[in-house]
């Protein structure tokens, strides 16, 4: 449907780099899915936002929405880590801890 559509709208943007237009078509997907009550789609709309946030530095957006997919994937009862749009299994958090790190290690 239309969010779906969004949401690849969204993942093909980030691609491609563009990460501010992949944030507007993830929260168009986002607001769908919260109209329709579909909780998986709104779990794997607020990972994208992360993912598109912490593509562009900002690590508390993404931090803000990566713990709202994982709020919803405890409440759905979805265990195990999130499953990336591609089918691979990913820790979104995982990144941004290495990424603090490195900036802590080389100041």
């Amino acid at each position: 449907g239309e969010g779906r559509a969004y949401n690849g709208l969204g993942n093909a943007y980030g691609s491609l780099g563009q990460y501010r237009e992949a944030i507007t078509h993830h929260e168009k997907d986002l607001s769908i899915v919260k109209e329709i009550g579909d909780k998986e789609g709104e779990g794997t709309a607020n990972g994208n936002l992360g993912a598109a946030y912490q593509s562009l530095g900002e690590y508390q957006k993404a931090i803000e929405h990566y713990e709202k997919a994982l709020s919803i994937a405890k409440e759905i009862g979805r265990k195990g880590l999130p499953m990336g749009t591609s089918g691979t299994r990913i820790d979104p958090l995982a990144s941004i801890r290495r990424s603090s790190h490195t900036k802590r290690n080389t100041r």
